[in-house]
């Protein structure tokens, strides 16, 4: 740790190892707590790993987790290749995880890592339709049909089920130096059971004529309009435990608990809008 200047202007460069490349430094501006991680986090993607300068692979979920679990007082995070603005604090302590659990438990023993892929979904479902108003408008029509016109309603229902997880030791099983890394004795990759997923979203628009050639659209959206709770995220910590290991998340755990939800999509939104078409 290297502290640079005072007060407002008071940098602080962290060193945790070896990620992108063999001389990565967290950058923190306490002042405004905020972070600069560089291309040692530089979205939420696959890591970028410059082996030629040094990047490691195998360090860097390691590398990830030391700086999470270090660094305090940070809220906003200043990404390295990013385009859709800055992410916080929680954003990289999730992508720690996600980098250590593309790790193996054992680097001499790759053939133990043969599993389910996190992007396993054995079962999705989408159902969607357009229903539009079959009013007409226009001066000769009924007042109920020039009320009921020019209406579309656009449901869509969308559901799948869960993808597995790496279930982590939390601590060096097998004394290779990686603690990050390590399955409980017995634990193939892959085993845990992650939340499933529905939601309900809905769009309604009415369009009216203003002229010959100029249309306005009134626009109403909602998504999750149930308001479902949908888990995003387990904490896959669950120490050294026995089988049986298809494990799945719980809520009535803090997300601090080994198997607690860390994470939630989106609740409700709605959100309104205009569209002028001339």
């Amino acid at each position: 740790t290297m502290t640079i200047g005072s007060g407002a202007d008071q940098i602080v460069l962290y060193y945790f190892g070896r990620s992108h490349t063999s001389g990565d430094a967290f950058v923190v501006f306490p002042a405004l707590r905020a972070m600069h991680a560089g291309d040692a986090f530089a979205s939420k993607s696959f890591p970028l790993i410059d082996v030629p300068n040094g990047g490691s692979a195998v360090e860097y979920g390691q590398t990830l987790a030391k700086a999470a679990a270090t660094i305090k007082n940070v809220d906003t995070i200043i990404n390295g290749h990013i385009t859709t603005g800055p992410t916080t604090f929680s954003d990289l302590q999730i992508y720690a995880d996600f980098n250590s659990d593309f790790q193996p438990n054992d680097q001499t023993n790759l053939a133990a890592e043969r599993a389910l892929s996190p992007f396993d979904q054995r079962h999705k479902v989408v159902v969607a339709a357009i229903l539009e108003s079959p009013w007409k408008g226009g001066a000769d029509a009924s007042l109920a049909a020039r009320i009921f016109s020019g209406f579309t309603l656009s449901p869509i229902v969308r559901g799948n089920s869960g993808r597995p997880f790496n279930l982590l030791a939390g601590t060096n099983v097998n004394n290779d130096r990686h603690s990050t890394t390590d399955r409980p004795p017995g634990a193939g990759r892959d085993t845990g059971r992650g939340p499933n997923f529905w939601t309900f979203d809905m769009r309604l628009t009415r369009q009216f004529g203003l002229g010959e050639k100029v249309r306005l659209q009134l626009i109403a959206e909602g998504f999750n309009i149930l308001n479902r709770t949908n888990f995003a995220s387990v904490n896959n910590v669950v120490g050294v435990i026995g089988p049986p290991f298809n494990l799945s998340g719980s809520r009535d755990r803090t997300p601090s608990q080994p198997l607690g939800f860390t994470a939630v999509q989106p609740m409700r939104q709605i959100q309104l809008g205009l569209r002028f078409s001339f």
